[in-house]
C-alpha cells in the first residue's frame, strides 16, 4: 500500500510484511521514478508466527543492522 510505504519512509521505518506480492509493483514503479522507500523485509509464511518472526528479524538485525536500509528489499 502506497500510503503505508510513504508513512514508513517519512518516519524512517522499514516495512516488514508476509505479503510477497502486493508491494512489488509499487516498489518497481518507485524505482523507475526514482522514489525512495525506507526498506522492505519480506518474511516467508513459515516465519510469520510471532516467535519465528522475532527470531528471523533478530538474526537479520545481527547480520545487517548497521547497513543502510534505504531502497533495500530483503527476503527472510
Amino acid at each position: 500500500d502506497e500510503r503505508l510505504l510513504l508513512a514508513a519512509r517519512e518516519d524512517g521505518l522499514t516495512l516488514v510484511t508476509c505479503d510477497r506480492r502486493t508491494p512489488w509493483p509499487l516498489l518497481q514503479l518507485w524505482a523507475e521514478q526514482n522514489i525512495s522507500h525506507a526498506g522492505v523485509v519480506f518474511v516467508s509464511r513459515s516465519e510469520c508466527d510471532i516467535g519465528g518472526l522475532v527470531r528471523a528479524l533478530s538474526s537479520l538485525w545481527d547480520a545487517m543492522g548497521d547497513d543502510a536500509w534505504i531502497d533495500r528489499a530483503v527476503y527472510l
